[in-house]
């Protein structure tokens, strides 16, 4: 969209903008906040803005880039950062950010899910914790269930699973590596869903 305006006083005007706004969803995935929180299926909204204004006949050129993350049953985001940056017209610029989180979600834990575990009985190892070239996880399944282990970069982003479908009882084993699929070196969340029991762990390689 665009919009325009005056500045004005009691006695004149002051100056003039006009620019351009922009409004989109532009992901949906995994948001770690603060306290080890995860918040699965947040939507992410971006919103441009782009505009120049004269005031006290100064030229001034602003760009704001606003991201905003919401998850379900909450009017407000539990997130926003803003981005801003305007140019003078003397060749300087100056650049700020804030950021921003909503602690009335941060405080009601059946919203979110502990980065460690939920569950007292599923156990999740993962060793060597960081490590260099490959990592294992081993848990128990105390009866035939069905899993599915799944690895999703630090932005929510799905990379890779390790086993989907049915298993018998016992112990099983998995290994994964992040430079066998070509994403190398980074923070990485680990995710096992045993018959609807959800248990994530951060992993990082070095």
């Amino acid at each position: 969209g665009q919009f325009s305006g005056t500045y004005n006083s009691t006695e004149k005007q002051l100056g003039t903008i006009q620019g351009t706004y922009a409004v989109e969803g532009d992901g949906i995935g995994t948001l770690i906040l603060p306290d080890d929180k995860i918040f699965e299926n947040a939507l992410r909204v971006k919103e441009v803005k782009e505009y120049g204004q004269i005031l006290n006949s100064q030229n001034y050129t602003i760009s704001i880039t606003t991201y905003r993350w919401y998850v379900e049953n909450h009017r407000f985001p539990i997130l926003v950062l803003i981005s801003s940056n305007t140019a003078y017209e003397n060749g300087k610029t100056h650049n700020s950010t804030q950021a921003a989180y909503n602690t009335k979600v941060m405080s009601k834990n059946a919203t979110s899910i502990d980065i460690t575990t939920i569950s007292s009985e599923l156990k999740l190892d993962a060793y060597p914790n960081p490590y260099k070239e490959q990592i294992t996880f081993r848990f128990a399944l105390e009866d035939a269930s069905k899993i599915n282990l799944s690895i999703f970069d630090i932005n929510g982003r799905y990379l890779k699973t390790l086993y989907k479908g049915s298993a018998d009882a016992g112990e099983k084993e998995f290994s994964f590596s992040g430079s066998e699929i070509g994403v190398g070196a980074g923070a990485y969340i680990v995710k096992l869903n045993v018959n609807g029991t959800v248990i994530t762990k951060k992993i990082l390689e070095l």
